[in-house]
């Protein structure tokens, strides 16, 4: 997945992975923080989704997966040291906490197909295989038979109850056997869906999650190598930062996002019946200015509030007026 969808999310976690503590979106993004009183580190305090191994094919921070950060921060630590991340779709670089699940290793290999082929020739049935994995049916078994006699009962019940809770749950054709839904349960899952990226009406700029076409007055003209710092500089209090056919939206404030590449834009919306407040996230891609909706708020102090995570910076809701009216309004001193 490209870092351009990094700030693309609904929900941050925190765990500590090896000695470390990191924060953890729900889109599969990372950001390592920084050890107390410890030295900056390359890849400390910036988000991200890994560095795709060309080998594996897993996404990689540093010498750890980011799947096992990801599942240890949404699922739990493993129950067993035995445990191991399971990518539900099979695209190892979809480490969106829904795609992924703790499994055993036991659960991995029979969610495999191949391995799977080889328990049916030898036990004719999932069922069989479950009810004495150490009595195989044909005989004798060639050495990559041999993992399934080693398989104890207990592990095989577990293993059993939970591949079936699985079934159960899939949209499998009712009646189907186990052994029916191992084969066919992953060809059902269908990849996440990228937000879509669309046109502006403004040469040079794009949209995403903004469903109206708009233009966007202060967006540098294309083709000149301009950098996020060259749009900020464009912005001041009260320019147009966006216009359509439903109204205008007022620049406020803004600011670099502390761990992304990105601006952070504050905004006052025109005609809006209820949110008279936005945030706005813009990056540049390829050249490209692609201006992200992010949320809208009923006051400015909820939108400050949000804002100022983002930018690390302090904010003090007494210095802000609650309510500005349909004017557009400075932050005022207490």
């Amino acid at each position: 997945m490209s870092d351009l969808f990094v700030n693309t999310f609904k929900e941050t976690r925190t765990c500590t992975f090896k000695g470390d503590v990191y924060d953890v979106r729900d889109n599969g993004a990372i950001l390592r923080k920084k050890r107390s009183g410890g030295r900056h580190r390359k890849l400390d305090n910036f988000w991200t989704f890994g560095t795709k191994d060309a080998h594996s094919g897993y996404a990689n921070f540093g010498s750890h997966k980011v799947h096992r950060i990801v599942a240890t921060a949404f699922h739990g630590e493993p129950p067993t040291s035995q445990h191991i991340v399971d990518h539900i779709d099979t695209n190892r670089m979809n480490n969106r906490p829904e795609n992924l699940r703790w499994i055993t290793r036991l659960e991995n290999i029979l969610l495999n197909p191949i391995t799977l082929k080889r328990v049916l020739e030898a036990y004719g049935s999932v069922e069989e295989f479950f009810a004495d994995p150490s009595k195989p049916k044909h005989k004798p078994l060639p050495n990559q038979y041999d993992w399934m006699r080693t398989v104890s009962a207990s592990e095989a019940a577990e293993s059993k109850r939970k591949l079936e809770n699985w079934a159960a749950s899939s949209t499998s054709p009712s009646g189907a056997g186990l052994g029916e839904w191992l084969f066919e349960h992953r060809k059902r899952v269908e990849p996440p869906k990228l937000p879509e990226i669309t046109p502006s009406l403004t040469e040079g700029a794009a949209q995403l999650n903004w469903r109206t076409p708009s233009e966007f007055p202060c967006c540098p003209e294309p083709g000149k190598n301009h950098t996020l710092m060259d749009y900020f500089r464009a912005l001041s209090f009260g320019t147009v930062f966006a216009a359509n056919e439903h109204g205008k939206s007022f620049f406020v404030d803004g600011c670099r996002d502390r761990h992304s590449d990105c601006l952070i834009v504050v905004c006052r919306i025109e005609n809006n019946p209820i949110n008279d407040w936005g945030i706005t996230c813009v990056y540049l891609h390829e050249g490209t200015f692609i201006h992200e909706n992010k949320a809208t708020y009923l006051t400015l102090v909820e939108a400050m509030e949000i804002y100022s995570a983002g930018t690390g910076e302090g904010f003090r809701p007494e210095n802000y007026e609650p309510e500005l009216g349909p004017s557009i309004g400075s932050p005022r001193k207490a």
